[in-house]
């Protein structure tokens, strides 16, 4: 298990143009254990994690006054006048952080589904068409018989106008499909079971505070969507040039399990490996506790992109269609294989195309590693994964960032840019405080002698100069 050092820096990245069905446990380990080292170094990340800390620690006005010693030329464990200086830290940018943070989160977010296909204008179309063919008939029949204006077929629906000016209103600004308002209601209710309004809170505070924030989402085996906001300070990412970063190779994020939770996935042998592990993880020692099922190991939940041939085999039917199949990846291993020619023949090359063909399909794997160990779980292929409308051969990891001042795998937050401006203010008042302890005996002159043992009550209890003053 590493920390400071980086076990894993000479570990090569498996090789991607292999049989997709080789791509198994073993080789996405590997893709891990090489992830976790190339990855050694970054200035963004888990990587940079201390760093994260002190800026959380700013936002909050809770920074180390240690940095500030130096500057004073005064150690207050050594110090026992009674004018030390004041160490507190003043608390400048925080009520600015939570105004910048709740000014985002007002901004709002509603999900409006909204149907443009040419279908669906159809049908929007036909819809408008019917119910104002239903109230010019309504209303010409009040004038003749009443009565017949009160036929069922005639009597608007639930939500349907019941007069021209209505109608309008609703072509105009209110009219929306039963579909379209049952996705709607459907985006709600997973926002609802995933506590959208804290998790946005959460990736909010990442993005000023220290630049970068990011969730995770996928489907639970109950079908549901679910997400879950990243913390920047657990996550290792490949090399990106874009700052959403959608141009990442891998991706993973650690996360501390105790050593209970695993027994689902490892037998007892395994678990006490395991649990040797855990004794000296770097990751939280304070942690640590006597008690194995309170010890705790660094899992990995890494995801890796690679590109997959589909391997097909095409030929011209009797009809004159050209039929393709799907065919064993040995097919473009084998030289015999390769050689073979379809029917179809090429113009353009003067010749027959080939018989066997590959197309290349990105598909994204995952794993759950135990850090610096050989044992997994959870292993294979992501499923359900997004995939764009217009190129079903591109797909999206589970994971989704953000960077602010994104340059070379580096991000600027608020904090970060407002930093140095703190850090004037805090010596400045404690210079403040330095100037006025200096001055004061030049200001006023106390006969400490005369101070001595003086009574504040018949109890007999005497007080100190320093109570005195």
């Amino acid at each position: 298990m590493t920390n400071n050092t980086n076990n894993y820096s000479n570990v090569a990245f498996p090789k991607h143009n292999i049989d997709p069905a080789k791509k198994t446990g073993d080789w996405i380990m590997q893709a891990a254990k090489a992830g976790w080292g190339d990855c050694y170094g970054q200035a963004i990340f888990y990587h940079a994690r201390e760093g994260y800390s002190e800026l959380r620690d700013y936002a909050y006005g809770k920074q180390s006054v240690d940095r500030y010693k130096p500057f004073m030329g005064v150690d207050k464990a050594t110090d026992t006048s009674m004018w030390n200086v004041s160490w507190e830290t003043r608390p400048v940018i925080s009520k600015y952080m939570d105004i910048i943070v709740s000014k985002i989160m007002n901004l709002g977010r509603k999900a409006i589904a909204t149907p443009i296909d040419a279908l669906a204008k159809d049908k929007a179309d036909q819809y408008f068409a019917d119910v104002r063919a239903k109230i010019l008939m309504r209303d010409a029949l009040m004038e003749v018989n009443p009565q017949l204006a009160q036929s069922p077929y005639l009597k608007p629906e639930p939500g349907e106008p019941e007069n021209m000016e209505e109608l309008e209103m609703q072509m105009a600004y209110g009219f929306k499909f039963n579909m379209a308002m049952e996705a709607e209601q459907g985006i709600e209710l997973v926002q609802y079971q995933n506590n959208l309004p804290q998790k946005r809170l959460q990736v909010t505070k990442d993005l000023v505070h220290i630049g970068v924030g990011g969730y995770k989402d996928w489907l639970d085996e109950n079908g549901m969507a679910k997400f879950d906001d990243v913390d920047p300070a657990t996550v290792i990412m490949s090399y990106c040039r874009k700052s959403d970063f959608s141009d990442k190779i891998y991706v993973g994020r650690v996360i501390e399990k105790e050593i209970g939770e695993l027994s689902q996935y490892f037998n007892d042998e395994e678990i006490k490996t395991i649990q040797s592990l855990s004794k000296n993880n770097p990751i939280a020692p304070e942690r640590r506790s006597n008690k194995n099922e309170k010890l705790k190991i660094p899992i990995l939940d890494f995801e890796i992109k690679s590109w997959d041939s589909i391997v097909m085999s095409r030929n011209m039917g009797e009809n004159g269609e050209v039929q393709n199949k799907r065919r064993a990846y040995e097919n473009i291993t084998n030289p015999a294989r390769v050689k073979e020619e379809s029917n179809i023949y090429d113009v353009e090359s003067q010749s027959f195309k080939p018989k066997y063909y590959e197309k290349k399909v990105e598909n994204w794997y995952k794993i759950c590693w135990v850090v610096g160990s050989d044992f997994y779980y959870n292993a294979g292929k992501v499923e359900n994964q997004k995939r764009p409308k217009n190129d079903l051969s591109k797909s999206e990891s589970s994971y989704h960032f953000q960077a602010v001042n994104f340059k070379d795998m580096t991000a600027q937050g608020l904090v970060e840019r407002l930093k140095p401006i703190v850090d004037e203010y805090q010596l400045t008042i404690y210079k403040i405080q330095d100037f006025k302890n200096k001055w004061l005996p030049y200001i006023m002159e106390i006969d400490l002698d005369a101070l001595e043992s003086v009574a504040i009550g018949s109890g007999g209890t005497k007080w100190t100069p320093e109570k005195i003053m």
